[in-house]
């Protein structure tokens, strides 16, 4: 039976699990987008790559490893492999892909409704793209000392399971010495919940999971890294959205989060805007105050104020006319010289 509360949480006809139900409606228009496609362009890729001809378009696109991301130039995949997996391992790839939707409907809503849709989609390429890179930089270095292990530069990385692990990685940084219920069956302490939960991928997987260790490095080594200092700011991203008139579409019942709805955008803007001068300033009158004459004159910005000369500044007086300084200036000069005859001299 459709509710009016089931209707709001399904969103345009798209329905989900009791289970998911809840989160779902907490996902915001990006993470919903994300969500929703995530599965159908990893199997579009899983189809693509059963010919030949389309195989090629697909790795050049996505495919991320050491030989054609660094070797062939296709530095693009670096950033672009992490929105999609690879479908293969039969079932289990299936339901490992299933367990990376769901725990990207936990992880994802709080940081996009945190930082914006727009810095949030950035903030998943650079941080996917950091991630990638030091995984490439292990198989690299996993080639070099073995030279038998040749083909870890073929391995290739995608998934965004290895963003969520530096989501709960930076969770229990900021609760160091808390404590984690790991699925009711013991207590973890933060610090090494992260590396417990990549063991037990790896055991899962039957082998050590490279990307998952690659995460690790980078959630260790986050709160040093100031990622905020190469992140677009809020402010960029405002003007971005008001172009790309981003802040007012929605995704499956969902809306984009407008950099300006955040929280501590009002704060960020002030010191971005607080080296600039406001609009109009230049043409603006200042009232200041004249210290040698205790008297209040008018500046326009630029001219005394910033004590530089500027010529025929002034009020001026009209051709043949004088001022009463002038005036009084004449009266007080000093006498012509005279000859002794009373005459008056003559320049030589």
């Amino acid at each position: 039976k459709k509710t009016p509360q089931n209707r709001k949480l399904m969103g345009n006809g798209l329905s989900c699990p009791g289970f998911a139900q809840p989160l779902w409606a907490e996902c915001p228009g990006l993470t919903r987008l994300l969500v929703v496609g995530y599965l159908p362009l990893s199997l579009a890729t899983l189809l693509a790559r059963q010919s030949p001809a389309t195989q090629a378009i697909v790795d050049n696109v996505f495919l991320c490893n050491w030989v054609n991301a660094v070797r062939h130039w296709h530095v693009w995949t670096i950033f672009l492999s992490t929105f999609q997996r690879k479908m293969g391992g039969g079932g289990m790839g299936f339901l490992m892909a299933l367990f990376e939707v769901y725990m990207m409907m936990v992880q994802f809503p709080r940081l996009e409704k945190e930082s914006g849709s727009m810095v949030f989609l950035v903030w998943l390429l650079l941080l996917g793209g950091m991630i990638n890179v030091v995984y490439l930089l292990i198989m690299f270095i996993q080639s070099c000392v073995q030279p038998e292990a040749i083909m870890a530069l073929y391995a290739d990385v995608a998934g965004f399971l290895p963003i969520v692990l530096l989501c709960i990685t930076r969770q229990c940084l900021e609760n160091p010495t808390g404590s984690t219920n790991f699925w009711g069956l013991a207590q973890i302490p933060n610090k090494w919940y992260p590396i417990a939960l990549c063991a037990i991928f790896s055991l899962m997987g039957g082998r050590i999971q490279w990307n998952f260790i690659a995460a690790l490095v980078i959630g260790y080594l986050y709160p040093y890294l100031r990622i905020d200092r190469v992140l677009v700011s809020k402010v960029r991203a405002a003007s971005w959205e008001r172009r790309c008139c981003a802040s007012g579409r929605s995704f499956f019942g969902a809306a984009w989060v407008p950099a300006t709805d955040t929280p501590n955008y009002a704060q960020e803007a002030d010191r971005h805007y607080a080296h600039l001068s406001e609009p109009g300033r230049s043409g603006r009158q200042q009232l200041v105050q004249a210290p040698t004459e205790g008297r209040a004159v008018q500046l326009s910005s630029g001219t005394a104020s910033s004590g530089r000369f500027t010529a025929f500044e002034g009020a001026g007086n009209r051709l043949g006319s004088a001022s009463s300084n002038d005036v009084e200036m004449a009266s007080v000069r000093p006498p012509a010289p005279t000859t002794t005859d009373g005459a008056p001299s003559q320049p030589s």
